[in-house]
C-alpha cells in the first residue's frame, strides 16, 4: 500500500505535542504506549456524509480516523470549499500505523492534497487526573474567521476567498491550512 502523503507547503510549519517538553513528561514510557494503543480510531464507513469516492480512496490507503479523548461526536472529517474549485472538498485526519495526515479529497476522491504528516504520539498529552488523551483536532475555517485573524498581517498573506482547514491541538494552538496558486500555506490559528 503506497501513501501520496507529499504536498508542497508554503510557510511556517507547526510542530504540536512534543511529548518530551511536555509537563506530562512525568509519565512512564509505557502510559504513553498504552495511551497511544487507546486512541479511538474509526473506520471511514462511520462516516455517510461522505461521498462513496472519498469512501473507497480513504478505504484504499487503509485509512481509520482518530477521535480526540474529548469526543462526544464523531469528529476529523470536514468539507468546505479548501482548494480553487468550488465544489466541496473534504479533509480528513487519515491515520495508517499509528501516524497521521490531513488528506484532502475532491468529491470524487480525487486527492487534493496531504498536510502535516506525524507521528500520532506527537498529538498526545497529559489531559488531567493521571491520564494522557489524543488531542488533535480538524474544523473548518470560514472565510471571514481567517480575515479577521490574519488582518494585522497585510501583505503576507493571500486574498481570503475560500474556507481553511483548522488544525487544532485541543488547549494549546491551532494553525489555518489554506489553499494558495497551487500550494498550501499555514496562516496563524489561535495560542
Amino acid at each position: 500500500m503506497s501513501h501520496r502523503w507529499a504536498t508542497p507547503v508554503r510557510g511556517a510549519t507547526l510542530v504540536f505535542g512534543i511529548v518530551a517538553l511536555s509537563p506530562a513528561a512525568a509519565f512512564a514510557q509505557d502510559e504513553w504506549d498504552a495511551a497511544l494503543q487507546s486512541v479511538v480510531r474509526l473506520e471511514v464507513s462511520a462516516f455517510p456524509e461522505l461521498p462513496a469516492g472519498v469512501v473507497a480512496s480513504l478505504q484504499a490507503q487503509g485509512c481509520a480516523v482518530p477521535q480526540t479523548y474529548s469526543a462526544a461526536e464523531r469528529q476529523n472529517v470536514i468539507s468546505g470549499q479548501f482548494g480553487a474549485d468550488t465544489r466541496t472538498q473534504w479533509a480528513v485526519l487519515c491515520t495508517v500505523a499509528d501516524t497521521s495526515a490531513i488528506l484532502v479529497l475532491g468529491e470524487t476522491g480525487e486527492e487534493l492534497g496531504a498536510l502535516q504528516r506525524s507521528p500520532d504520539r506527537q498529538w498526545l498529552q497529559g489531559i488531567g487526573g493521571g491520564r494522557i488523551g489524543y488531542s488533535r483536532l480538524l474544523r473548518t475555517a470560514g472565510r471571514d474567521e481567517i480575515l479577521r485573524r490574519t488582518a494585522n498581517l497585510a501583505g503576507r498573506v493571500p486574498a481570503i476567498e475560500r474556507d481553511g482547514i483548522e488544525e487544532i491541538f485541543i488547549e494549546k494552538a491551532s494553525v489555518v491550512w489554506y489553499w494558495d496558486g497551487g500550494v498550501w500555506m499555514s496562516l496563524p490559528g489561535l495560542d
